[in-house]
């Protein structure tokens, strides 16, 4: 029932957009943004373009380059804490990851 009023509100809300001039707008800024990044990498760091589109659309996205990945469950609970955890002392998961990589 929810997915029903939310595809119509999401229905309403593009028809409202004139012409769909927005997601236009939208899309040629990621296109151009993407282009642009790509093509400056491709010159400065001297990779293909397919690759330098790669870290453009990876950078941009926020996915991630998979450098970074959890060890344990543990670990993984850490790096997915939203940032308001460790503002509000919820950080015993920051102490014990600190205090396991010390002692190894």
């Amino acid at each position: 029932m929810i997915q029903i009023i939310l595809l119509r509100a999401v229905k309403k809300l593009i028809r409202s957009l004139r012409r769909r001039a927005i997601l236009i707008y939208a899309g040629l800024y990621t296109v151009t943004l993407w282009a642009v990044s790509s093509i400056i990498f491709h010159l400065y760091e001297g990779v293909d373009l397919f690759d330098a589109l790669y870290w453009a659309v990876t950078t941009t996205t926020t996915v991630g380059y998979g450098d970074v990945t959890p060890l344990t469950v543990r670990d993984g609970e850490v790096l997915t804490n939203p940032p308001e955890d460790f503002v509000l002392g919820d950080d015993d998961e920051v102490i014990y990851i600190a205090e396991k990589r010390i002692k190894a």
